[in-house]
């Protein structure tokens, strides 16, 4: 089921995240993890091997899986960076004023 953002009744008793719909499935062995940035700007996705390493990006991907054959099978294209959006609205107040506050010594 698709849901519309608008459709979607929240607060901010949580951080809410949209995910970008057709993300692939993460390929068997690996696990897809996300990681929330410092000022809750956006959400990085990370994928940890069957080996335990954390790759962050599409070169380690590929350096990866040329440097370990198995498990066969798998391609680079298999892998997804693209990271949800986090609702703005939902980010706890003192974060916010955290954040304005550092923008406005810059």
């Amino acid at each position: 089921m698709v849901y519309d953002p608008a459709d979607i009744e929240y607060d901010s008793s949580r951080i809410w995240v949209i995910y970008k719909p057709n993300i692939p499935k993460t390929p068997q062995g690996f696990k897809r993890i996300m990681v929330l940035r410092k000022d809750y700007s956006k959400l990085d996705s990370n994928y940890i091997t069957p080996t335990g390493k954390n790759l962050r990006t599409r070169n380690e991907i590929a350096t990866y899986l040329k440097d370990h054959p198995q498990p066969s099978g798998v391609s680079a294209s298999e892998f997804n960076f693209s990271s949800p959006k986090v609702m703005q609205d939902t980010i706890p107040e003192f974060i916010v004023k955290l954040k304005d506050s550092a923008e406005k010594k810059s």
